[in-house]
């Protein structure tokens, strides 16, 4: 029996492309989740990573709260989500 992962990961890459030829326009509610869901992914994984921090106690919430605040004040004012710094600020925060 050949190996699950060898069959898959083929199948994977090449089905979106089988389905979504060049040729045609991509429909609208695809351009809407491909703009949405990396945004709603980030936001899923910041609230996942701070479910369980005290903030008002042990001295876990203030690096936390802090990490959180830069990264939301580099967003503001940078208005890109590819900036360098934030990443630095989240993986320290994490």
């Amino acid at each position: 029996m050949p190996p699950i992962p060898f069959l898959v990961l083929p199948k994977n890459r090449f089905l979106p492309f089988l389905i979504f030829p060049p040729a045609r326009p991509t429909p609208r509610y695809m351009q809407y989740l491909g703009k949405m869901l990396p945004s709603a992914a980030l936001g899923l994984l910041v609230v996942y990573s701070i479910k369980d921090v005290q903030f008002l106690s042990d001295n876990h919430g203030f690096p936390a709260f802090i990490s959180i605040a830069i990264v939301v004040f580099l967003h503001i004012w940078k208005r890109q989500s590819k900036s360098k710094f934030k990443y630095v600020f989240y993986m320290i925060e994490g």
